[in-house]
């Protein structure tokens, strides 16, 4: 009779190069790229263990440990980053159970990050007239646009006319960061 040796651990360091594969095959360029630079953060306090050692206790002392010492771009790191790197996490462990290297996520449990709402503020008649002044003509119009519909900048200069739609007062936004066109009313 036949026994089914388990596989070897698999460590995070390797299975993440794996994961790299298919977060570069499946996801956007943008948020394959901020994948890699969260894998920067959690290689060097995961690298060295294997996913089945990784619990929900090691991943809050991970995100402690980042709201204590990390520092970011604004010097200290900001939640919203933590968070990302930890949805990143999650994103690693979701894919090493469907490849059954592990039976669990541990992301799952631990508090999270709570990011500042930002407020959203908007321009008035006189600053957006005064923004207009001080371009070149020639950008007038796309900052036009970004003001009136908040498009992103990659979705504004993937617009074609065929998504503009005058009659109908919309803007169809194609192939978004989550991968489905959108319509956006025009003023």
């Amino acid at each position: 009779r036949d026994f089914l040796v388990p596989p070897p651990p698999m460590s995070f360091h390797k299975f993440s190069e794996e994961y790299k594969v298919h977060s570069k095959a499946n996801k956007t360029p943008s948020s394959w790229r901020r994948d890699l630079d969260a894998l920067n953060h959690l290689l060097r306090y995961f690298g060295d263990m294997t996913l089945r050692e990784i619990n929900t206790g090691h991943v809050q002392r991970y995100i402690d440990n980042r709201l204590e010492t990390g520092e970011g771009k604004k010097g200290r790191v900001q939640p919203r980053t933590i968070y990302a790197e930890l949805s990143t996490l999650s994103a690693i462990f979701r894919e090493a159970i469907k490849r059954e290297w592990v039976d669990r996520n541990p992301v799952r449990g631990v508090t999270k990050p709570k990011a500042e709402t930002e407020v959203v503020r908007y321009l008035d008649g006189d600053e957006e007239r005064r923004l207009l002044e001080h371009v070149p003509p020639s950008l007038c119009p796309v900052i036009v646009v970004a003001i009136h519909s908040g498009l992103r900048e990659g979705e504004e200069t993937k617009l074609t006319w065929a998504d503009v739609k005058l009659k109908e007062r919309v803007i169809i936004v194609r192939h978004t960061k989550v991968k489905k066109d959108r319509v956006v009313p025009m003023s």
